[in-house]
């Protein structure tokens, strides 16, 4: 019965803490059920931390492996080494940009614009680095004293980048990821977010403003027992809004528009185009994100809705045609 399901999730939260941390939960509220986004919720963005790590030591281990001489590397693994220890910094830049593409376009839950900006920064720093240095000898050369603050760029400094970057990472998406916390009451769904100490941005969304709500897994999330539970709402736009560019052969054929604009055009294409999604990708401060056992707090919350609309609770229903 819902009554079991309802007093086992009440059972296991601490209610004067949940009443502590969300502010707008009323007196007159009964906490139902309080949860968290799962670790495992976050699971891409820990996969592309991971992947930043690998490249910068597939680059470390490259160029140190390029210095190494013997007969124990054949000619074409030599030739390849020598290559890349000639361009290393060039083929880093290219790589990084070229995998920030390709992430960005595939549209996952890595592929915002904040992440594709940090990839890019990742990016650049080394040629950055490089770039300061050239800039210190051209001005010395002219008499002008300028202090540079990266030390000289040695192939070591990939590894360091690679725990830097990589850590800095990890640490973002770990405090990302606690920084959500959602509860469910009689009344509506409370949504609340706070990353240390900065500003806490919450969300109340009352049942009667509900119109739809349904629960997403992937594979992966069914076999650890993880999901999202998503609400369509009445103050929300929930059509999909796409801005489609020009057709580029309609673009190129068009006589009226003038090179430039074409030019620009492409590029934006080229740059931000993205596959188009079959499920969307949910908003922790929208929904109920990475939350385990999606399909119980479903239950729940259709329970709740129920009841506020004066409806037969939806279990009580399913036990009535049995």
């Amino acid at each position: 019965m819902i009554g079991d399901i309802v007093d086992e999730a009440k059972s296991e939260i601490d209610e004067e803490f949940i009443r502590g941390k969300f502010s707008k939960i009323s007196d007159e509220e009964e906490v139902i059920w309080a949860g968290e986004p799962s670790p495992f919720s976050m699971s891409e963005r820990y996969l592309l931390v991971g992947l930043i790590f690998l490249i910068h030591l597939s680059f470390f281990w490259v160029v140190e492996h390029a210095k190494i001489q013997g007969d124990g590397l054949n000619i074409i693994l030599r030739l390849i080494l020598l290559i890349f220890d000639k361009i290393d910094m060039l083929g880093f830049v290219l790589f990084i940009l070229i995998f920030a593409r390709i992430n960005h376009f595939l549209n996952f839950s890595t592929s915002g614009r904040w992440t594709t900006a940090w990839l890019i920064f990742i990016g650049l720093i080394p040629s950055i680095w490089v770039i300061s240095h050239w800039i210190e000898v051209i001005l010395e050369l002219f008499g002008y004293n300028f202090s540079n603050p990266f030390p000289l760029w040695i192939d070591y400094w990939f590894l360091v980048l690679g725990v830097v970057m990589s850590g800095i990472m990890l640490f973002v998406t770990i405090l990302y990821q606690i920084s959500f916390q959602y509860v469910v009451t009689d009344n509506m769904i409370h949504i609340r977010r706070q990353i240390l100490f900065m500003g806490v941005y919450s969300r109340v969304i009352p049942y009667d403003r509900i119109l739809n709500i349904k629960t997403q897994q992937s594979f992966f999330a069914k076999l650890i027992g993880f999901g999202n539970v998503i609400f369509l709402t009445e103050d929300e736009d929930n059509d999909t809004i796409r801005q489609s560019d020009e057709d580029i052969s309609d673009l190129m054929n068009n006589d009226n528009v003038s090179a430039a604009k074409k030019v620009f055009k492409l590029l934006k294409i080229i740059l931000l185009v993205q596959r188009e999604r079959v499920d969307i990708v949910p908003n922790p401060a929208n929904s109920l994100y990475g939350v385990k056992n999606p399909m119980l707090v479903y239950k729940i919350v259709n329970e709740m809705m129920d009841r506020k609309q004066g409806r037969p609770g939806l279990l009580e229903m399913s036990r009535s045609n049995e």
